[in-house]
């Protein structure tokens, strides 16, 4: 093999690493553009169901500013993310909800999960939220808010979710699979989260990692997020 075919070779190789990373989960979180330049310092990809918590949290005030964004969204079905003081499970979360409604828009809103056969209507929480917004793009689903956090919830439980809606209402989601699985723990502060409600937590890193190796003759250096 020529050294020309050697290096096309090798960047095939390099691109197909990068892309093993992207699906890994680590592009998905640490590389993601928000519209209108917005940044978020801290990111977690969840444990289940696909999606990713980014946040920027201020501790002077107690306020945390969160993107939940959960690709594969249709336009028929929900989307949720909250939290839950009380314990590892929905019922009692504090959500926000987001689905397209029968006017064709993608809202979003505040609801109390206090029924585990609940269709998600709008209320108020347990604390202070404000700027709640949504977008679905390209199949890709994204919720804002900022949350006033009492002392209790800058670590605690937290709860996604994804389900269908008929009629213009959010139906039960299933009860098997990533749907049994999308809970865990969240530190807003230090930057910590683990699945399950339980575990070991794992810290969010924010120093770059790089990783060198060899192929065919060439060395490669790629830098990470870890």
């Amino acid at each position: 093999m020529d050294r020309t075919k050697s290096a096309k070779v090798s960047l095939f190789a390099v691109w197909t690493i990068l892309l093993v990373l992207n699906v890994n989960g680590q592009s998905g979180c640490d590389t993601h553009r928000f519209a209108n330049n917005i940044a978020f310092t801290s990111c977690t990809p969840l444990a289940a169901l696909g999606s990713f918590l980014h946040w920027n949290y201020n501790g002077q005030n107690s306020t945390v500013s969160i993107a939940y964004r959960h690709p594969g969204t249709s336009s028929s079905s929900w989307i949720a993310w909250g939290l839950n003081p009380s314990g590892a499970r929905m019922l009692g979360t504090q959500a926000l909800v987001a689905f397209t409604n029968s006017s064709g828009q993608f809202q979003a809103y505040t609801s109390s999960v206090d029924d585990l056969n609940t269709q998600l209507p709008p209320g108020s929480l347990s604390f202070g939220v404000s700027l709640v917004s949504a977008t679905l793009v390209n199949g890709e689903a994204t919720i804002f808010a900022t949350l006033e956090l009492p002392a209790n919830l800058v670590m605690t439980n937290q709860v996604w979710q994804e389900g269908p809606v008929a009629n213009g209402v959010p139906q039960i989601h299933q009860r098997t699979g990533d749907n049994i699985r999308s809970i865990g723990r969240i530190d807003f502060r230090t930057g910590q989260s683990s699945a399950s409600g339980g575990g070991s937590g794992n810290r969010l890193r924010r120093r770059n990692v790089s990783s060198t190796f060899f192929l065919f003759g060439f060395t490669f250096s790629v830098r990470l997020f870890g």
